[in-house]
């Protein structure tokens, strides 16, 4: 029971979990390999978010940027041959956006959730009473 007086739905317990697993997956590559530690904290920000029902659009935004440029990147590596050396570059920032945002794990994990964000009622109903009403009904 939350102090005011809700329980939390559970589906929100379920991505919380999944991305606080995410998190110490990451964070346990992250032991072997440094760069994994910045995906690993942004995993358990997100995480949070789902958990406290708080900043829904910035939950969103971290999740839509890295599947942008995860699949931007492959795109880029796959159909990029006219691109000439720039196509490793163009590949590079992608990547490091990819990993600045989660990593691969968040896009797993971010879809199925951005999918329930949209069409479940319990999940959406959940960041409005957390979040608040939008004015004007726009989001």
């Amino acid at each position: 029971m939350l102090p005011d007086g809700n329980e939390r739905p559970l589906i929100v317990d379920i991505f919380a979990a999944l991305l606080g697993f995410a998190a110490i997956l990451t964070c346990y590559a992250g032991l072997s390999a440094h760069g994994f530690l910045l995906p690993a904290a942004c995993l358990l920000l997100l995480a949070f978010l789902v958990w406290a029902g708080r900043a829904k659009r910035v939950l969103i935004g971290i999740i839509l940027a890295n599947v942008i440029a995860g699949a931007g990147q492959d795109l880029v590596v796959a159909l990029g041959e006219d691109l000439g050396r720039t196509k490793l570059d163009i590949a590079g920032v992608l990547l490091l956006l990819h990993l600045l945002c989660g990593g691969p794990l968040a896009a797993l994990v971010g879809l199925p959730l951005l999918a329930a964000m949209k069409w479940s009622k319990t999940l959406r109903s959940w960041f409005e009473r957390r979040c608040g009403a939008v004015i004007g009904g726009a989001e």
